[in-house]
């Protein structure tokens, strides 16, 4: 009986503890690949709009530049060639993130803006060329296009977000699904255990009970058997040896003392 409960309990146990240890190694490898993945996804996110400031502080220094009086010292004043190195140092941060499907043409964009950008220090202090016209009519659709694709470079990275707190999710219910399902698994097998425990022990000990109390109070004879090979089972049969032992002696007990009481009178 001490065999077959602790078996019983061991395989429940051992159900509990394996569903455990899945759960915790699936959490953790999907945790560690969905974190790696949304930090590169945080990354991007940085540098786009590293570009995307840099080259509107620029954008909006040559239109100064186109508007100002004296046009010749207000590009002394950008600067332009300083400048166009500081746009291209923060657009080269874009190789040290994660490619994407977008990557390609916010390069494109860049590079064309930044090629027509380098002809504004001869535009706009020239008298040959309307600089207004330049810059509203060639430089300002190159830098549309560019932050058209900026904007869509970090929709894709926002895109690319959400479908990763999707599987995080999804990962979640993955992880907590064995346990759910181990846990049901084990209350059955304790609920099965119990019917177990309840028919095979606990229902025998009571009719042992009864039986030896018919024994004790009114002298029947004790004469309950059931199948099994444990320990109640052999217990059962010792108590009906024991039982039918003292049946005998008392008999004998009787015998004598009607003898006894046969030779008096």
């Amino acid at each position: 009986m001490r065999k077959k409960i602790a078996l019983a309990l061991g395989v429940i146990a051992a159900m509990l503890v394996i569903s455990g240890v899945i759960s915790v190694l699936e959490y953790k490898r999907m945790s560690a690949n969905v974190s790696e993945l949304i930090s590169e996804d945080i990354q991007n996110i940085g540098v786009s709009q590293q570009i995307a400031s840099t080259s509107e502080r620029f954008n909006l220094k040559i239109l100064d530049a186109v508007t100002a009086s004296d046009s010749l010292e207000a590009v002394r004043c950008i600067n332009i060639d300083s400048a166009i190195v500081a746009c291209e140092d923060v657009f080269m941060k874009l190789a040290e993130v994660r490619h994407t499907s977008m990557t390609d043409s916010l390069t494109t964009a860049f590079s064309d803006y930044i090629s027509l950008t380098r002809y504004s220090k001869d535009v706009i202090p020239s008298d040959i060329y309307d600089s207004k016209r330049w810059y509203f009519d060639e430089l300002q659709p190159l830098y549309a296009r560019l932050t058209s694709a900026i904007d869509s470079y970090n929709d894709e990275i926002h895109r690319d977000l959400a479908a990763k707190a999707d599987d995080f999710h999804s990962g979640l219910y993955r992880s907590i699904v064995p346990v759910l399902v181990t846990v049901t698994a084990g209350l059955l097998l304790l609920l099965l255990l119990l019917f177990y425990v309840m028919a095979y022990y606990i229902g025998p000990i009571r009719r042992m009970m009864d039986s030896m109390e018919d024994f004790i109070r009114h002298g029947r004879r004790y004469s309950y058997d059931f199948d099994g090979d444990d320990e109640l089972r052999r217990l059962n049969r010792d108590i009906s040896d024991v039982a039918g032992e003292n049946m005998e002696l008392r008999k004998r007990i009787k015998v004598l003392r009607d003898k006894m009481q046969d030779g008096r009178q």
